[in-house]
């Protein structure tokens, strides 16, 4: 159960963070580069099972609420670099996870990884006010 939990905190959180932190450039596209790992690579595959059983284990919910913590702080952080007012950068960090968290669960559609990314583009303009630009370099 232990070693369950810390693969779900080190390898779907801790190593994302690890991944993306190599990347240079504005933090509304640090943004985006993390909403495309997470959607390609779907991260958030068990954030639902992680959840229902933190409701039933404390253990799990320890887990469950440091987790929340760091990723709610890391984006939260890149929206206080793109400018937006401490509030602000709150309550968008907590849309743009709720929204990635409740995207993989919460829905039964079967959509393509083209469609979801499409989406994701889309959802992170509401959030930011900042477009990608349509010819992008590809992502290492």
């Amino acid at each position: 159960i232990n070693r369950l939990l810390e693969y779900w905190e080190t390898e779907l959180t801790d190593k994302i963070d690890a991944h993306l932190s190599h990347l240079h450039g504005k933090p509304a596209e640090q943004l985006l580069a993390l909403l495309e790992f997470i959607t390609e690579n779907e991260t958030n595959r068990y954030d639902a099972s992680m959840r229902c059983w933190a409701l039933q284990d404390e253990r799990a919910a320890t887990v469950v609420r440091r987790v929340d913590r760091k990723r709610l702080a890391y984006v939260r952080d890149l929206f206080l670099k793109m400018g937006f007012r401490a509030e602000q950068a709150r309550i968008r960090s907590r849309m743009a996870y709720y929204d990635v968290v409740g995207e993989h669960t919460a829905l039964a559609e079967e959509r393509t990884l083209e469609s979801r990314l499409e989406d994701i583009k889309l959802r992170h303009e509401l959030l930011t006010g900042w477009r990608a630009a349509v010819n992008r370099p590809p992502r290492s």
